[in-house]
C-alpha cells in the first residue's frame, strides 16, 4: 500500500519551481503539452522513494519496527537460527528474544514462552519425571504434600477421597503419581517417563468484557451473558513475574471450574494479628489466636471449625471480625485470591441507590447453594457465587451432587438487599457431572466476565528430551 505522505507531490512542485519559467511556458504552449511536467513527476516519484528509504533506515535499526527483509540481517548479528519465513511474526519475535532465550536456556519458563511466541497460544510445560510414582529413598528429604488441591505426597499414592484429583487427572495440573510408561507417545500412552516433556496447548483466546449488561432470569437472579445463555466464565492468561514459580491452574486461559473458584487457603501470620488488633478484636481472643501462627488451613470450613472450637469463639465468629480475618489470612497462592484480585470487578449497583456494593474475594463462595438461600444457620450470610454445572458447555462441575433443578449464582451482603448476580443452566438441561474440558482476558486486573472463542480441548503433546533441571 502506497504511503500517504505526499512526498511525490512535494518533490514534483519543488523540482518544477527549479525549472526556468521559459521552459515551463513552452511546455504548456507546445502541441504535445505537459511532457516536461510528466518527466518531472516521474523523477519526483523516485525521489519520494529514496526519501522514504532514508526515513525507514532509522526504523530498520529496531527489530520491532523494521521491515521483514531486515529481520534476517539483524538475526545474523546475534547468530539466530531463523524459523521458516512462512511465519513472519514468529521469525521477528524469535530474533527479538534471542538473548532472552539463551539466558534462560534449559528452563521450563523459556519453553512456555516459546509456545506463546511461535504459535500465539497459551501453553504449559510439565516435566514428566516429577509425576512418576516411586518408592521413597532413605536419602530423600522427608516426604511432604506437593499436591496443591489433593495433598498428594511426592511420588505418593493418590487419596481417592478427594474428588479434585480425579478432575485434574491426565491434565496439565495433574497431582497424581504415575508409573513409568516407556512406550512411544500416543494419546495417554507414553506420556510419563524420565526424559519426557509434556506440552499442553490452550488454543482458546478469552477477552475481557467491561461492564456487561446482565440478563434477568427471575427476581434476584441474573446471568453475565446479555442474552441469558449458559456460558462459562473464563480466566485470563497470566505469567508470574517470578520465573521460578510454576504456573497454576488459574494462570492459564481456560474455563473457570467451580472448585477452582472456591479454592482458598488461609494462614495465620503476624500481619493477620495486626489486622485483627486494628479491627478491634478483644485481647483474650487475640492472645488465643496467637497460638495458631504458622498454621495453614486448606479451606474456609476448617478455619471456621477451628475458630468455633476456641474459648473465644463468639468473638471470632462475629461477622465483622470473621470477614476481617478471612481477608487478612487468605493466602496469595489461593485460586480465589488470584481470580478475584480486584474487588471492583464484582461491583453490583443497586437499582434504587447510587452506592456500589463491591464483593471482596473473602466473601465469594463457589458451589451449589441448594435452594438458593444466601444464608443458613450453619453458614453466615455472605456474598457468594455458585458456578453453573452444565459441563457440556465447558462450565465448572457442581461441588455437590446434582439436583433436578437449575443451579444458580446468588450474591447477597449481610443485612442488605442487593440484586444478585446469577447464572443458571437451561431448565430443560439438568446439571451434568462430567468433568469439564480445560481449554485456553489479559492480565492482570481482569474482570470476571470473558467471552471465549470457539470451544476447543487443549492439545497435549510429548517430546523426548533431556528434562531441564
Amino acid at each position: 500500500m502506497a504511503a500517504n505522505d505526499q512526498f511525490a507531490r512535494y518533490f514534483t512542485e519543488k523540482l518544477w519551481d527549479w525549472i526556468p519559467g521559459v521552459y515551463r511556458e513552452l511546455d504548456a504552449a507546445a502541441p504535445n503539452q505537459h511532457v516536461l511536467r510528466a518527466l518531472i513527476q516521474a523523477v519526483a516519484e523516485q525521489a519520494a522513494v529514496a526519501r522514504r528509504s532514508i526515513d525507514r533506515l532509522w526504523e530498520d535499526q529496531s527489530i520491532e519496527y523494521c521491515d521483514d527483509w531486515v529481520v534476517p540481517y539483524i538475526g545474523d548479528l546475534v547468530a539466530t537460527r531463523l524459523v521458516p519465513a512462512l511465519n513472519a511474526r514468529a521469525r521477528r519475535v524469535d530474533v527479538a528474544r534471542t538473548i532472552y532465550y539463551r539466558r534462560r536456556a534449559g528452563t521450563v519458563t523459556v519453553l512456555e514462552q516459546l509456545i506463546l511466541d511461535m504459535a500465539g497460544w497459551d501453553g504449559a510445560v510439565v516435566e514428566a519425571f516429577r509425576r512418576l510414582g516411586r518408592t521413597h529413598h532413605g536419602l530423600d528429604p522427608q516426604p511432604y504434600p506437593v499436591g496443591r488441591l489433593t495433598a498428594t505426597p511426592v511420588g505418593g499414592i493418590a487419596d481417592l477421597r478427594r474428588p479434585r484429583g480425579v478432575e485434574l487427572a491426565h491434565g496439565t495440573f495433574d497431582e497424581l503419581s504415575h508409573t513409568a510408561d516407556l512406550w512411544q507417545h500416543r494419546g495417554h500412552a507414553g506420556r510419563y517417563a524420565i526424559p519426557k516433556l509434556n506440552h499442553h496447548l490452550y488454543r482458546m483466546q478469552a477477552y475481557r468484557v467491561d461492564a456487561p449488561t446482565p440478563f434477568e432470569l427471575t427476581t434476584r437472579r441474573y446471568t453475565f451473558d446479555p442474552s441469558g445463555r449458559d456460558i462459562p466464565l473464563f480466566r485470563p492468561s497470566y505469567r508470574p513475574e517470578d520465573g521460578c514459580r510454576r504456573r497454576h491452574e488459574e494462570d492459564v486461559s481456560a474455563p473457570i471450574r467451580c472448585r477452582l473458584l472456591g479454592h482458598a487457603e488461609y494462614e495465620i501470620t503476624d500481619a493477620v494479628l495486626d489486622a485483627m488488633q486494628e479491627g478491634g478484636l478483644p485481647a483474650p481472643a487475640l492472645t488465643e489466636l496467637r497460638d495458631w501462627i504458622g498454621v495453614r488451613f486448606r479451606d474456609e470450613y476448617r478455619l471456621r471449625a477451628t475458630l468455633s472450637s476456641l474459648a473465644n469463639s463468639s468473638d471470632f465468629m462475629d461477622p465483622d471480625n470473621l470477614h476481617t480475618l478471612l481477608a487478612a489470612a487468605l493466602t496469595e497462592d489461593s485460586a480465589k485470591a488470584a481470580l478475584v484480585r480486584d474487588a471492583r470487578a464484582f461491583k453490583i449497583t443497586r437499582l434504587d441507590d447510587t452506592d456500589d456494593v463491591q464483593i471482596a474475594p473473602e466473601r465469594t463462595l463457589a458451589g451449589d447453594l441448594g435452594n438458593g438461600a444466601p444464608a443458613s444457620p450453619s453458614r453466615p450470610a455472605s456474598s457468594s457465587w455458585s458456578i453453573p454445572c452444565a459441563a457440556a458447555t465447558g462450565s465448572p462441575r457442581p461441588c455437590l451432587p446434582p439436583a433436578p433443578r437449575s443451579p444458580t449464582i446468588i450474591t447477597a451482603s449481610p443485612a442488605t438487599s442487593v440484586p444478585a448476580l446469577t447464572t443458571a443452566a437451561p431448565p430443560s438441561s439438568p446439571p451434568s457431572t462430567t468433568p469439564s474440558a480445560a481449554a485456553s482476558t489479559t492480565r492482570r486486573a481482569p474482570g470476571p466476565m470473558s467471552t471465549p472463542s470457539p470451544t476447543a480441548r487443549p492439545i497435549s503433546s510429548t517430546t523426548s528430551a533431556a528434562s531441564p533441571t
